[in-house]
């Protein structure tokens, strides 16, 4: 699958753009257009992009505070073509701060944060990472665009936007496309493509983990759906709410290996519940996510 010059700089205009936030006002921060489109619906805003820019602004405004969790709401349908607005309202004698996304004078979205001290930070995870080769040790999901099983190819092309943002690399191929053992979690090599690698715009560790933390919910639950009620095609996706726990915010590289680990354990009617975890190359947690999300089958 290809993709023209235009559209490759219109993916990398939008990725670059988020971490082109600007000051407002003492509480607000402001993303200018364009914004990154969502994987089932290109035209709508990408979740991933309003939670990392909630706690990019958060940090960006309020540098002396570290971000320990965000919990973001998804109240409406964004636009890649208008500006976002960040207000934040810190809530007076706590750790929390309430905050909105706003576009075209609507609220799409609404976050509640709990910041403190870095020596707060859940930093201990029980969670290890798997047990797996380094990722250059699997084929890249850029590679398998072309596969000539049709299925599989409705599939991948779910990932055809992402896939020039990060370089993925499934560790296991057939658990990402067919679920073939659904207690077990769908496992990727993730990195920054070349392209990206290359903008000249200052990019932070917790911002690019925070996109990252997104690119993979939906599909996970959609992949289960599909394994248990035996259901191939989905009128309409979306997140409802999402939320992370940051177990590390310094020494993170932006342009570094991490492991995106997912799993979908949770199941009812048209939502679901998405687990996940990122870690760096050597294996330490770096971000614990939990995402409800809206699945409709096609009648």
């Amino acid at each position: 699958m290809s993709i023209t010059s235009e559209n490759k700089s219109l993916i990398l205009d939008s990725f670059s753009g988020i971490f082109k936030l600007q000051k407002e006002a003492r509480n607000v921060a402001r993303s200018e257009a364009p914004h990154m489109g969502g994987i089932y619906s290109p035209v709508r805003l990408f979740g991933g992009q309003t939670a990392a820019q909630f706690q990019l602004a958060f940090r960006k405004l309020f540098s002396k505070l570290v971000v320990h969790t965000l919990k973001v709401n998804f109240i409406g349908p964004g636009n890649l073509k208008d500006p976002i607005s960040y207000d934040f309202h810190r809530v007076p004698g706590t750790n929390f701060a309430i905050a909105n996304a706003v576009q075209n004078k609507k609220n799409i979205a609404t976050a509640k944060i709990r910041y403190g001290p870095s020596s707060d930070l859940l930093d201990q995870s029980p969670y290890f990472m798997p047990l797996i080769r380094n990722p250059l040790s699997y084929g890249s999901l850029r590679e398998r665009l072309h596969f000539k099983d049709e299925f599989t190819q409705k599939l991948l092309r779910q990932f055809s936007v992402k896939s020039f943002i990060f370089d993925i690399r499934p560790v296991d191929f057939k658990q990402l496309t067919h679920m073939r053992n659904p207690f077990e979690p769908i496992l990727l090599w993730c990195t920054l493509t070349s392209l990206h690698k290359k903008s000249r715009v200052p990019m932070d560790g917790p911002t690019v983990i925070s996109i990252l933390g997104d690119c993979m919910m939906v599909f996970n639950a959609r992949l289960q759906i599909m394994n248990l009620a035996k259901i191939t095609e989905f009128a309409a996706g979306a997140s409802l709410n999402h939320t992370i726990w940051f177990h590390a915010m310094e020494g993170i590289d932006p342009k570094g290996w991490f492991l995106y680990e997912t799993r979908c354990n949770r199941i009812s009617n048209t939502n679901s519940v998405i687990e996940g975890r990122i870690f760096d190359e050597k294996g330490k947690c770096l971000m614990t996510v939990l995402q409800e999300c809206y699945l409709k089958a096609k009648m």
